[in-house]
C-alpha cells in the first residue's frame, strides 16, 4: 500500500510540473503576470561568460532539463519578456537552471551578463546597491537607484538575479529599473514570484523520475532519469566504485522519488553512500527520518521533503557536529576558521576538534569549504541549509548566545583590523574586510536592535572608516554610522560616540556634505577635548581643516591643520602628521606656492611610503602629479601617475577613477593629446557616475583648466566623438590607455616622424608664424584669448618646442614640404 501510494503522489508531482494555481486574493505588486507552462526535465548549476559577463564558471556537470533550458532561452529572447522569474521549493535547482541557460545567450546581450547572489542580502534596501557593486558602481553620493537607472539606461544588459525571495520588498525597485532601461532584461529565481507587471513566471519542475515505480526498466536505462543520474553521479564523486545495478537499482529510485526529485536533497543523500547502502538510507527514509518537527507541518509538501531531506542529515550527526552546525547558523556569507573556532568553539575544545567537524560537515555535504584569495579556507552553508540550522539553533535556546559571540569576535577581529589599515599590511587586511563584510552587516544590524548593543555598533562603525573610503563604500557607512548615532544613549562611552562622529564627518566631508562634516567635527572635538584625549583633538581639527579648506576659507584651513601637525608631532605620531601636512600641501598649491606644495607632499609621501599607507601614498602622488603638470614638468606628472595607478591597483582602491583616471585625463591635455584626453574624461565621467564625490579647490581648479584646454584643442564634433568614445570604454581599457606612449605621432612615407594637429592648432600655427600675438589671433579667429593661449600651448607641447620662433620655422618647412 506505501509503494502505491508513493507511485500516485509521483503522478501527481509529474502532473502539475510547470504550472500553479492562482490562490484566490493573492496579492500582487501591480497588473496580472503571464505565466509560462512546461515539462519536466532536469537540473545543477553552470557557467557563463561574454563582453562583460560575471557569471560564476559551471562546477558540476549538469543533469538534463533539455525542454526548460529551451524554454526559458526562449522566453529571454522574447522582446515583451523584461522580467523572467524562475520559482520552485528551495533545492530545486533554479539557480542552477537559470545560470545554465544563459550559456547560450552571451552573444544576443551586447554589453553582457551579470550574476548578483543576494543570498547574503537581508535588508531589502541593500539589493540596489548590490547589483552596483556588482556592475563596478561602488561610490554613491546620489540615490542609488537612480545612479543605477542612469548606468543601465542605453544598455543591453541581461541581470541574473539569484536568491529573491530573501529581499522580494525590493521588488518595486526591479519595476523601476525595467521602466527605465528599456534594454535591460532580468533573470530572476525566487522561493516566490516579485508580483510585478514586468513579471513572466516559470515554475521550475523537479527532476525526471519514472512515473511508475511498480514497472521500472532496467537499471542501464534508468540513468536516463535526470534524477537517477544526478544520483550515481555524485556517489560516485565521493565512492568511485558505485554502480547502478540490479540489486540497488530500485532502492535508488524510491530515495530519489522519495526527495521528490530535488537535487539538493539527491546530492546530500548520494555523499553518505561511502557511510550507509542505499538499502540503509532507504530504511531510515521509511523510518520517519524525514518528518519534521512538530508546527512545521502547514509548509509546503515539496518544502517539508527538503527540510526532512537536510534534517535526516542533520539527525546523522553526532552531538558536537550538531552543535557546530547549528552555531554557525550565525554567520553571514561564511566564516575563516579561525572565525568559526571564535564563536563555535568551547573554550576547553581544541584546535583538532573544530576542524574534524567542520571536515566532517564538508564530507556530509551540509557545509561547503572553498579556498579564499589568499588561500585559507573558507566555510558555508547553502542558504536552504543555513535556515534550517539557524530554526535549530533558536529550538536549542543558544541564539542570543551565539549572536553575541559573533558580535564580540568581530568586534575584536575589526579593532585588530584598523591599526593595520595603515601599514604594509594594507592590502591584506582590506581584502579581509571585503570577504567578511556581510558579517559585519550582520553586527551592524544587531547592534542596531536593541539599546544595549548600540556601543558595539559604533565601535565597528568607528573601526570601519578607511575600508569604507578606500574601497568605495562611504554611502553604506555613512548610512550606519547616522542610524547608530541618532539611537545612542548615555550607556555609550564619550569615546567611542567621539570616534564614531568623526568617522561619520569624515565621510560626509567626502561626499560633498561640508555643513554635516563640520558639525560633526565640532562634536568630536568638543568630547575629545572634554576627555583630554590628544590623538582625537589632532583628528578633529585636521577635519576641521580639510572642511575649511573646501569652503574656501583658506586662513581658517592653514591655522587648524598647523594646531593638527602640532599635536601630532608633540605626540611622535609620524603617520597622523602626514595627513596634517598633505592638506597643507593642497594650499601652497593653491596659493600658487608650487615648490612649497612639492615639498610637502614629497614628506608627507616619504612618510607614507616609511609607514606602508599604500592608498594614501597613491594620493599623495596623484598631488605631486598635479604640482608637476603646473610647473610643465610633464615627464615627472607621468612618472608620479604611473606609480599612483599601481598602487591604487594594490589595493583595489575606487580612486583608480576618481584619483588615477583625473590624472591621466589632465595629463594627456597638458601633453596635447587632446583626443585622448576627451576620451579618458568621458570615461571618468561614466565610470565615476555612481560615486562621484566633491573634488578639493586645487583638484576642481586642475580639472576646469584641463577641461577647457581640451575643448580649446578640438572641435565640437571633435570632442563630442572622443568623449562619447570614452564613455565606452571599461575602467582596464581607460586606464591602458592613459598610461600608453604620450607621443601622438605617425610615420610619413619616408619614415619620418609626422606630429599631428588639429585643424584649428594649424590654423593658429599659421598665425604665430606671420608673428601675431595671442590677442592678435584670437580677434583674427573669433575666440577668446585665453583659447589662443591654450592652442600655443598646446602645438608647444606637441612639438616639443619652448618658443613661437621654433613653431614658425616648422610651420615654413611643412609648408614648403
Amino acid at each position: 500500500m506505501r509503494e502505491a501510494g508513493q507511485v500516485r503522489r509521483a503522478k501527481d508531482r509529474r502532473a502539475g510540473a510547470g504550472t500553479r494555481l492562482e490562490q484566490p486574493g493573492s496579492p500582487r505588486r501591480s497588473a496580472p503576470r503571464r505565466r509560462i507552462t512546461q515539462t519536466s526535465s532536469r537540473a545543477e548549476l553552470s557557467e557563463s561568460a561574454g563582453k562583460t559577463n560575471l557569471v560564476p564558471a559551471r562546477a558540476t556537470r549538469f543533469f538534463g532539463r533539455d525542454t526548460e533550458l529551451a524554454d526559458v532561452r526562449e522566453q529571454l529572447l522574447t522582446p515583451d519578456v523584461r522580467l523572467l522569474t524562475l520559482t520552485g521549493p528551495p533545492g530545486i535547482g533554479k539557480s542552477r537552471l537559470a545560470l545554465e541557460a544563459t550559456r547560450a545567450l552571451r552573444e544576443k546581450f551586447a554589453n553582457g551578463i551579470v550574476f548578483v547572489d543576494l543570498t547574503p542580502i537581508r535588508d531589502p534596501a541593500l539589493v540596489a546597491h548590490a547589483i552596483a557593486l556588482r556592475l563596478g558602481l561602488t561610490r554613491f553620493s546620489r540615490p542609488v537607484v537612480e545612479q543605477l537607472t542612469h548606468f543601465l539606461r542605453e544598455k543591453r544588459l541581461l541581470l541574473l538575479l539569484d536568491n529573491f525571495e530573501h529581499v522580494v520588498d525590493a521588488s518595486l525597485m526591479v519595476a523601476e529599473l525595467l521602466g527605465a532601461c528599456p534594454s535591460l532584461s532580468i533573470l530572476a529565481t525566487s522561493r516566490e514570484p516579485l508580483r510585478i507587471d514586468w513579471e513572466r513566471e516559470y515554475l521550475v519542475p523537479p527532476l525526471t523520475l519514472p512515473a511508475d515505480l511498480g514497472h521500472l526498466p532496467e537499471a542501464g536505462r534508468l540513468v536516463a532519469y535526470s534524477a537517477i543520474a544526478l544520483f550515481v553521479d555524485r556517489a560516485r564523486a565521493v565512492h568511485p566504485r558505485f554502480v547502478l545495478d540490479r540489486h540497488n537499482a530500485r532502492t535508488v529510485t524510491e530515495i530519489c522519488s522519495r526527495l521528490d526529485g530535488l537535487p539538493l536533497a539527491i546530492e546530500m543523500a548520494a555523499a553518505l553512500v561511502k557511510a550507509l547502502s542505499p538499502q540503509a538510507m532507504s530504511e531510515r527514509l521509511a523510518h520517519g527520518l524525514m518528518q519534521l518537527t512538530a508546527g512545521a507541518r502547514n509548509l509546503p509538501e515539496r518544502h517539508q521533503t527538503l527540510r526532512g531531506a537536510i534534517a535526516w542529515s542533520y539527525s546523522l550527526l553526532k552531538p558536537d557536529e550538531q552543535k557546530l552546525f547549528r552555531g554557525l547558523a550565525v554567520f553571514v556569507g561564511g566564516a575563516t576558521l579561525d572565525a568559526a573556532k571564535a564563536v563555535c568553539a568551547d573554550h576547553d575544545a581544541g584546535e583538532m576538534d573544530l576542524f574534524g567537524a567542520l571536515a566532517s560537515l564538508v564530507d556530509k555535504s551540509l557545509l561547503r569549504q572553498e579556498p579564499q584569495p589568499d588561500g585559507q579556507p573558507r566555510y558555508y552553508f547553502l542558504e536552504s541549509i543555513r535556515e534550517f540550522a539557524l530554526e535549530q539553533l533558536i529550538s536549542a535556546g543558544d541564539l542570543h548566545r551565539m549572536q553575541q559571540r559573533h558580535a564580540a569576535h568581530f568586534l575584536f577581529w575589526v579593532q585588530q583590523a584598523e591599526p593595520a589599515l595603515d601599514t604594509r599590511e594594507q592590502s591584506l587586511w582590506l581584502n579581509r574586510l571585503e570577504w567578511d563584510h556581510d558579517n559585519l552587516r550582520e553586527v551592524l544590524r544587531w547592534s542596531i536592535a536593541e539599546p544595549g548593543r548600540r556601543e558595539t555598533g559604533l565601535r565597528v562603525a568607528g573601526a570601519l572608516l578607511w575600508f569604507w573610503w578606500i574601497r568605495g563604500y562611504m554611502t553604506e557607512g555613512t548610512r550606519w554610522l547616522q542610524t547608530l548615532l541618532a539611537r545612542v544613549d548615555g550607556d555609550v562611552e564619550p569615546a567611542v560616540r567621539a570616534k564614531a562622529c568623526h568617522a561619520a564627518a569624515f565621510l560626509a566631508y567626502r561626499l560633498g556634505d561640508l555643513q554635516e562634516a563640520q558639525r560633526l567635527s565640532e562634536q568630536s572635538l568638543l568630547v575629545w577635548r572634554q576627555l583630554g584625549d590628544t590623538p582625537g583633538i589632532a583628528q578633529a581639527l585636521n577635519n576641521l581643516g580639510r572642511v575649511a579648506l573646501s569652503q574656501h576659507e583658506y586662513a581658517l584651513a592653514q591655522s587648524l591643520l598647523q594646531d593638527a601637525l602640532a599635536l601630532h608631532q608633540q605626540l611622535g605620531d609620524r603617520a597622523e602628521s602626514a595627513y596634517a601636512i598633505n592638506g597643507l600641501g593642497e594650499l601652497a598649491r593653491i596659493n600658487g606656492d608650487l615648490e612649497q606644495a612639492r615639498a610637502l607632499y614629497e614628506e608627507a609621501l616619504s612618510i607614507w611610503k616609511e609607514t606602508g599607507n599604500t592608498e594614501m601614498a597613491a594620493v599623495v602622488l596623484f598631488n605631486l602629479a598635479q604640482t608637476a603638470m603646473r610647473q610643465r614638468d610633464l615627464h615627472r606628472a607621468r612618472s608620479c601617475l604611473g606609480e599612483s595607478v599601481q598602487l591604487h591597483k594594490e589595493v583595489s582602491s575606487q580612486y583608480l577613477v576618481n584619483c588615477s583616471l583625473v590624472g591621466l585625463a589632465e595629463l594627456a591635455a597638458h601633453e596635447g593629446r587632446a583626443r585622448q584626453a576627451a576620451r579618458l574624461f568621458g570615461a571618468q565621467d561614466m565610470l565615476s557616475e555612481a560615486y562621484r564625490e566633491t573634488m578639493n579647490p586645487p583638484d576642481q581648479a586642475a580639472y576646469d583648466a584641463s577641461m577647457t584646454m581640451t575643448r580649446a584643442a578640438l572641435t565640437e564634433e571633435e570632442f563630442a566623438a572622443a568623449w562619447s568614445e570614452g564613455r565606452s570604454m571599461t575602467l582596464a581599457q581607460a586606464l591602458d590607455d592613459g598610461l600608453s606612449s604620450p607621443a601622438e605621432v605617425e610615420k610619413d612615407p619616408h619614415g619620418k616622424r609626422k606630429t599631428t594637429l588639429t585643424r584649428r592648432e594649424q590654423e593658429v600655427a599659421a598665425l604665430v608664424a606671420q608673428g601675431l600675438s595671442n590677442r592678435a589671433i584670437a580677434t583674427h579667429l573669433f575666440i577668446a584669448e585665453r583659447t589662443a593661449e591654450t592652442h600655443v600651448e598646446n602645438i608647444l607641447n606637441k612639438l616639443g618646442f619652448h618658443s613661437r620662433a621654433q613653431i614658425a620655422a616648422w610651420t615654413s618647412q611643412h609648408r614648403s614640404a
